[in-house]
This record gives C-alpha cells, sequence and structure tokens, in this order.
C-alpha cells in the first residue's frame, strides 16, 4: 500500500478506537465518502482489532502496527509545548491527544490539559472542527465550562489547544458513586444548565452534550467540556456560512442527539435542550429513555426520530417507545417537554427548562403540567406559611362576624343596631369570601400567586365600609404577608393606613397605636428609609415603654428591632443597651419562647461584630443556634438567620473553610422556605459568594454573586442597602479573579448607595471605599485611588476594622502608591 494511502488509513483507524460505536459508523461515512476501498480498508483493521480483544488472541500485525505508529507520532512526555511541559497522557479522542501538563517558565504553579491534534488526523474536515473549538472555547467564559488558557503549534506544526485541568469524575458517574438522591441531582443538573444557557447566550451550540463531557470535580462544581462539535449559531437569519445542515458536518453521538441532529436538519439551541432532556432522566432513573435502544446507532435513531429515522423505512420493527421509568411526575412531564420530537414543541431555551426545575424543587407549579387540582396543591404547598397565616387570620375574621351576626339576633332590644352590624358581617365575609375565590387557578386559566390575592384583596379594600378595628386588622394581615413574600414596598401602603385607623379609633397615646407605629417603622426600615424608621421607632416605644408599666413581649420585640436599625444607623451604644434590655425581656417572661431568646442572642452578637469583639459574638451566636434548631422542626427563616450569622464571624475571623457549609444550609434553608426570589435568598447567595471568594475561589464564587445580586435588583427598591451589599460582593469577587475593569463599575454603584442610605463617617461606607480604591488603583488610576484608600481606612481604622480583611487590603494598597 502506498505510504500516503497507509498514512490515511492509519488516521482514521487511530480516530475510529477512540469513538463509540455509534459515532464510528458516521466519522468514517464522512471522512471516506466517495471511497469504498478506503472505507474497507478501516473497517477491515477495526473487525480483526474486535475480534483480537474478544478472543484475547495475537493481534494481527497491520493492527500492530498501526497501533504503535499511532502512539510513537504523539510521545510528547516530558517535551515542551509552548509554556507548558507534558507530564502524561491523560485522554484521547476523534481529534487528538490530550495531556497533562504544567507551567514550564516557572512563572507560577498551574496544572492544565493540553489538547494535541495528530499529525495524521490533519485532514481538512478535523482541523476545521479543531480552528472551531478554539474559536468557540475563547468566546466562553463561565465557572462550569472548562476555559481555554492559551492555543498555538506544536514545533511539528501540531495545533493545540491549553484548557483548565478539570480533576473528577462523569456526572453519571459521580451521582452513582455518590449515592446522590433524586433533589442533589437535579441540583447537579442545573449547573450544567447554567453553562450551556451560558453558551447559548454567546452564539454557541454545544451539539454533543452527554454524561462523558459533564465532569464532576471534587468540589461539587461541574465542568462542561469538549466543544469540538460545537458550531457558533448564525447572528442573522441570512448569515448562511455557518447554517448546520452539511451532512459531513453531521458528528453526533447519537444516543442523545435530536432527531433534527441525526436528520441533518438545521441544528439551534433547541437541539441542545433534547440533549438536556435525555441527560436528566438518566440522572433522575438511572436508565436511558429508550433503554436498550441507545446501545445500537441505528436503534437509537429510530427511537428518537421514529418513521423519519435514515432507514426506517427499510426496517420491518415497529417503533421503539419509551420504557416506564420511575420518575416524580414533575420530572417526568420536564423531561418530556424538553425531549419533544418537535424543536417548537420544546422548552424555548434552556433557561426555560432550568425554571422549571427550580419551580419543582421548590415545590411551585411547572409549567410542563397543568390542571386545576396540581396548580392548588402547588399553591398552597409552596406558600403553606403564608398560607396558613392568611387564612387563619381570615377565619378568625370570618367567625367573628358570624358571632357578631348571631349577637345582633338575640339581641332584640337592639334590632335596628343588630341589623347594622348584621350588614357590617355580611359585608366582611363577602370581602374574605372574594378574596378566597380569587386564589382559586381556574379563574384565567393560570396559575393565581398569593401575591396576586394580595394585591387583588388590597385593592378591594378601598370599598370595604368596614369597622376602623376591622379594617386595621385586615391591612395588618395584607402587610405582614407582603413582607413575608418580600415584597416590601407594597406592604408599606397598609401599614400606614392601619396606623391611621388605629389611631382614629384608640386614640394617638393608646399602646394599640404604639404596636402600630412599630409595624410602619419595621416597614419602613426594609425599604431602606432609616431615618424615617428610627423617628416611628421612637414614638413607638414613647407610647410602650412608660415607667411602671408590665415588660411585655411586644415591648421586647420593639426594642429588639430598634437595636437593630441603631446598628445599621452606626449608633452602636444605643444599639447595644436596647438589645440587652430586650434579650433580659425574652429570657424573663414568663413562658419563655426559644426563638425569641434565639433572636436576641443572633442581634447581640452582630452588635458585638460591629464594634470589633469578634469572639464575644461568636458564643452567642453558637448559643442562638442550639436554640433555634430545638424550636424549629421544618426548615425556618430563623435557622438561616442564626446559620449566616454564626457563618459572618467564622469569615471575619479568617475561617471562611469553616464558614462554607453554614451559608450552603441557610441558603438551602431560604431556597425552601421563602423560594429563590425572595430578598434573603438574594442575601444568602451574596453570602455564600462571599465566602467562597474569601477562601481564595472568586471563579466559583461568581456565579451565586451573580444570581445574589440579579435576586437583589428585582426584589428592592434600587437604592436598598441588600442592593449594595450583593453589588460590593460581586464586585469583590470580579477584584479577587483580576478583572478590575468589571469591578470597579459595581464597586461604584454600591458606594454611591451606602452614602446616599448611611450618615457620613459610616464604616460600611468606608469599606466600599477601599474596595473601589483597590479596584482603581489595580485598573491603573493610582490618583484616584489614593483619596478613596485613604478616607476608607482612617475610618475603619477609627471604627476598629482596620484589622479585618478589607482594613488590611486598603492598608496594602495605599503603601503601594506611597
Amino acid at each position: 500500500m502506498e505510504p500516503e494511502r497507509w498514512a490515511r488509513v492509519k488516521a482514521l483507524f487511530g480516530a475510529c478506537l477512540e469513538l463509540p460505536a455509534a459515532d464510528r459508523a458516521l466519522l468514517l461515512a464522512q471522512e471516506c465518502a466517495g471511497d469504498p476501498d478506503l472505507l474497507r480498508e478501516v473497517e477491515s483493521l477495526l473487525d480483526a482489532s474486535a475480534r483480537a480483544a474478544a478472543r484475547d488472541d495475537t493481534v494481527p500485525d497491520a493492527v500492530v502496527a498501526a497501533r504503535q505508529e499511532l502512539a510513537r507520532e504523539l510521545e510528547l512526555e516530558g517535551q515542551v509545548v509552548g509554556a507548558y511541559r507534558i507530564l502524561e497522557r491523560i485522554g484521547e479522542g476523534g481529534m487528538g491527544v490530550v495531556f497533562r501538563a504544567e507551567r514550564a517558565d516557572g512563572q507560577f504553579t498551574r496544572q492544565v490539559a493540553v489538547k494535541v491534534v495528530r499529525p495524521e488526523s490533519a485532514t481538512p474536515g478535523l482541523l476545521r472542527r479543531f480552528a472551531d473549538e478554539r474559536q468557540t472555547l475563547a468566546a466562553l467564559e463561565h465557572p462550569h465550562i472548562a476555559r481555554l488558557l492559551d492555543a498555538g503549534t506544536t514545533a511539528d506544526g501540531l495545533p493545540y489547544l491549553v484548557m483548565e485541568h478539570v480533576a473528577g469524575e462523569e456526572l453519571d458517574v459521580h451521582c452513582a458513586r455518590h449515592g446522590l438522591g433524586a433533589r442533589d441531582r437535579v441540583r447537579l443538573f442545573l449547573q450544567v444548565c447554567d453553562a450551556v444557557e451560558h453558551a447559548h447566550r454567546n452564539l454557541v451550540v454545544h451539539r454533543d452534550l452527554k454524561p462523558a463531557n459533564i465532569l464532576v470535580a471534587a468540589e461539587g462544581q461541574v465542568k462542561l467540556l469538549d466543544f469540538g462539535i460545537a458550531r457558533l449559531m448564525p447572528s442573522a437569519p441570512e448569515d448562511d456560512t455557518l447554517r448546520l445542515t452539511r451532512p459531513a458536518d453531521r458528528v453526533l453521538t447519537p444516543a442523545y442527539a435530536s432527531p433534527e441532529q441525526i436528520l441533518g436538519r438545521t441544528v439551534t439551541t433547541s437541539s441542545d435542550v433534547y440533549s438536556l432532556g435525555v441527560i436528566l432522566v438518566e440522572l433522575a432513573s438511572g436508565q436511558h429513555p429508550y433503554g436498550e435502544a441507545a446501545l445500537s446507532p441505528d436503534d437509537a435513531m429510530r427511537a428518537a426520530c421514529g418513521s423519519q429515522a435514515p432507514g426506517a423505512g427499510r426496517t420491518p420493527e415497529p417503533p421503539r417507545t419509551r420504557p416506564a421509568l420511575r420518575l416524580s411526575p414533575d420530572l417526568r412531564a420536564i423531561s418530556e417537554r424538553a425531549m419533544a420530537r418537535r424543536p417548537e414543541d420544546r422548552y424555548p431555551s434552556v433557561s426555560a427548562l432550568a425554571e422549571d426545575l427550580r419551580r419543582s424543587l421548590d415545590g411551585r407549579p411547572v409549567s410542563a403540567r397543568s390542571g386545576l387540582a396540581y396548580r392548588a396543591s402547588r399553591l398552597v404547598r409552596r406558600h403553606w406559611l403564608a398560607a396558613v397565616a392568611a387564612f387563619t387570620v381570615l377565619a378568625a375574621l370570618a367567625a367573628a362576624a358570624v358571632v357578631s351576626t348571631l349577637q345582633a339576633r338575640v339581641a332584640a332590644r337592639e334590632r335596628d343596631r343588630a341589623r347594622v352590624e348584621e350588614a357590617k358581617a355580611l359585608e366582611v365575609t363577602a370581602f374574605l369570601q372574594g378574596m378566597l375565590e380569587s386564589a382559586d387557578p381556574s379563574v384565567g386559566s393560570r396559575d393565581v400567586s398569593v401575591a396576586e390575592v394580595l394585591d387583588r384583596a388590597a385593592a378591594e379594600m378601598n370599598r370595604l365600609d368596614a369597622h376602623p378595628e376591622v379594617e386595621a386588622a385586615i391591612r395588618t394581615t395584607i402587610a405582614r404577608s407582603y413582607r413575608g413574600l418580600g415584597h416590601y414596598r407594597d406592604a408599606l401602603p397598609h401599614f400606614e393606613r392601619a396606623l391611621e385607623l388605629t389611631r382614629e379609633f384608640h386614640g394617638a397615646d393608646a399602646p394599640e397605636t404604639g404596636c402600630a407605629l412599630a409595624l410602619l417603622a419595621g416597614g419602613l426600615h426594609e425599604v431602606g428609609e432609616l431615618e424615617a424608621a428610627d423617628e416611628r421607632f421612637c414614638q413607638a416605644l414613647a407610647l410602650l415603654d412608660r415607667p411602671g408599666g408590665n415588660p411585655s413581649a411586644t415591648l421586647a420585640g420593639v426594642l429588639n428591632d430598634h437595636a437593630v436599625l441603631l446598628r445599621h444607623l452606626g449608633r452602636l451604644d444605643q444599639a447595644e443597651r436596647e438589645q440587652r434590655r430586650a434579650l433580659g425581656l425574652f429570657r424573663g417572661l414568663p413562658g419563655q419562647r426559644p426563638e425569641q431568646v434565639a433572636m436576641g442572642l443572633n442581634n447581640l452578637g452582630v452588635i458585638m461584630e460591629a464594634r470589633s469583639r469578634p469572639n464575644d459574638a461568636e458564643p452567642l451566636y453558637r448559643e442562638a443556634l442550639e436554640l433555634t434548631r430545638r424550636a424549629h422542626d421544618r426548615p425556618h427563616p430563623d435557622l438561616a438567620f442564626s446559620l449566616t450569622s454564626l457563618a459572618g464571624v467564622l469569615i471575619d475571623t479568617g475561617r471562611p473553610t469553616e464558614a462554607e457549609p453554614l451559608y450552603r444550609e441557610a441558603l438551602a434553608v431560604r431556597e425552601q422556605a421563602l423560594g429563590p426570589d425572595h430578598p434573603l435568598t438574594g442575601r444568602s447567595l451574596a453570602e455564600l459568594a462571599d465566602a467562597l471568594r474569601a477562601a481564595g475561589r472568586p471563579q466559583e464564587a461568581e456565579a451565586p454573586a451573580r444570581r445574589g445580586l440579579a435576586v437583589a435588583q428585582s426584589a428592592l427598591p434600587p437604592d436598598h442597602p441588600d442592593v449594595a451589599r450583593a453589588l460590593l460582593v460581586l464586585g469583590q469577587v470580579l477584584l479577587d479573579a483580576g478583572d478590575p475593569g468589571a469591578a470597579e463599575p459595581l464597586l461604584r454603584q454600591a458606594l454611591a448607595i451606602r452614602r446616599q442610605a448611611l450618615p457620613e463617617g459610616h464604616w460600611l461606607v468606608a469599606s466600599a471605599e477601599c474596595t473601589l480604591g483597590r479596584a482603581v488603583l489595580a485598573a491603573g488610576g493610582p490618583t484616584e485611588a489614593r483619596p478613596l484608600l485613604a478616607a476608607g481606612l482612617e475610618v475603619m481604622s477609627r471604627a476598629g476594622k482596620a484589622d479585618t480583611e478589607i482594613g488590611r487590603a486598603c492598608a496594602e494598597a495605599l503603601a503601594e502608591i506611597r
């Protein structure tokens, strides 16, 4: 055989050895098109190799020669490729060989994966795909996608890529080995969805999603690999140069490929949605959705495409059906929609698929299912706390209305008055009935959330001619329900109206008016109006904390809430006095409630930290956490508060590794108890991101930091202190990751919010100044950075914060300028 011919046979043989049987036929059909002799020669080597392996016989000489030559051609161990020294071969694929390597120039220590094209695999088609992979990876920057670090050609002219080295297990193997439950598997799968969605936003379709291309690192982070057959999506419909309809480009894995891929039709993001559906079924059930059909390329094609599959008209077999799988109803509906044969019947995007999965995890209705009973049950399960509270109040009011009616009937001598009371009772009952009916999902043929019920109730309040006490009670219930859902702005007008009604009925000096003032003060605090909140709290305490009065849980609660506000205002002496008094009242009240004591301990601990006394704060937090775990037998927001408080002091004392599991538990509690879009859930995401950053893992911190900011910005006013915190965390993450240019605008926005919300000289303003100064300096602006760093460090020092992480970093940056 001529040398050139032998080289061609050898190259294809080597490429096929590293491919699953399903992929070999497609690769050979592509590379041997119009050359049946070449196809027969390669297939003869493959058959001989397979027979020898099956019999454990002597391998034919031709096979031995081909294998030896292929191995020698890329014996790169010990050689330097670019700036990296090759250590060992760790994998092979249809295009090339992957080596583990390390930095050779001594600038820093890093292990990487170097992917080199085989010398004899440099066919035009393979080289084109390799070049596409380099272009594709360069466009992607995501914590769950293996990053491209470098690229070039070897001394022999072979193209290579240098990628992040991921030490981990394939997704399905990891789930099986660790015995993960369905919920944990779905959470890992959501990381994959985030990565694929990022690729789609960058106009990249992966086209070969399968468990083998998804690794799980030791810390439980997913990494998506192998964009070797990915293609950039056309940027405009008329761009025909990148259309994905050429049969020669149809390199795929049939067991995971969408029908349009198998049929050679246009491939879009919907094709990746299909593949994700297949992977989801495998993860959740342990089986491929088409069972053993996935083991045969032809059967896999027929299962996916039905009568449209290539060769389907020539087979007498009936179309295969999906095996019965043990999946929850939600996951079954979600996977079936993702795997619909027609792209237009699938989820419109990966983010829509992910959203349904998150809704399922949270107990909310998913879009893939419908039905009145289903949505109604999910509504109650999702918001059980708010629903129970709301309906308990409504039932009590309805009962009161009925009692009022009965009393009116009995009091014959007050017949006229009874008729009036009966009319009022009926009016209230009709109002409550209307609220309940508005929660019926059949209204409008869609899901009706608790928030929508509250919106309708609020709109109807203006027409309710109720007794002032009744209306004030309903207004307060609506406001508290809004607050429980995190809709702080919506709650505020109802707190204000309840105060007006209470003052009108009970008088300006009544204790009931003090309670209403305290509720309004809490509402103002939640929307970031700190000075107005302080004024209302002081008015409330003047009515509730009178000389000779009996201590009460109400007074303790108002003192506790006011102390939290005073801490935010930087008035730490007064905050500590009121907090210690509140804690003493909580401990001394008859029938002491552990959750109230825990709240007082937590808040006192936060004040100790603000006073730079973390060693005094930690035992308070640990006692509070113990009490909270005893008080609640299910996920509760109080537990998340205790967990994050203890985690915060661990961060401040240089123990981010100990803090991380506490932040993760708090996030899980808030997601389950409050939902993924609640402001407190956003706060937990930012706290977790800050812990990961402090532990030296800024790349891993970026995803929760961005999600935390998105939740805060969607749920809170734009000038809210929690929005500033989320901006600051993401800015710090990006700064630590080496991207000060991206960090700087976020940090400027955070500083502007804190300057507006907090008094001059507050240490939180100074911490934002310090961090912004570091970013400006890193971006090459020492002149602007110097005053920011100097002013920030001065205030941090006065507040006893110079020895914190931010204070030390600020001092180092200032010293660098000087």
